[in-house]
């Protein structure tokens, strides 16, 4: 990010968890549910970071596989935080 790079957080958890947890400052919201339905967060961003901090940690990586099916450039956080995952 510090390099140029326009980057897009988008946490896929329920609108209720977003506002009452934040996780990203900044994140845009756009619910796992509503990626399935065919949703898609703003074009124009160099790299979406799907985020999601639930007991599994699968959902930020099926969220990132959709996006990047639909051409956007995706990766995911790690259920822990510690890094990102293509």
């Amino acid at each position: 990010m510090d390099k140029g790079y326009n980057v897009l957080f988008v946490d896929v958890r329920h609108p209720s968890f977003f506002k009452l947890f934040p996780l990203v400052k900044g994140a845009y919201n756009l619910p796992y549910d509503q990626i399935l339905m065919g949703y898609e967060p703003p074009r124009g961003y160099d790299l979406y970071i799907t985020v999601c901090i639930c007991t599994r940690g699968g959902i930020g990586e099926k969220a990132a596989d959709i996006l990047n099916k639909k051409g956007f450039k995706a990766l995911w956080l790690r259920r822990d935080g510690s890094e990102i995952e293509d």
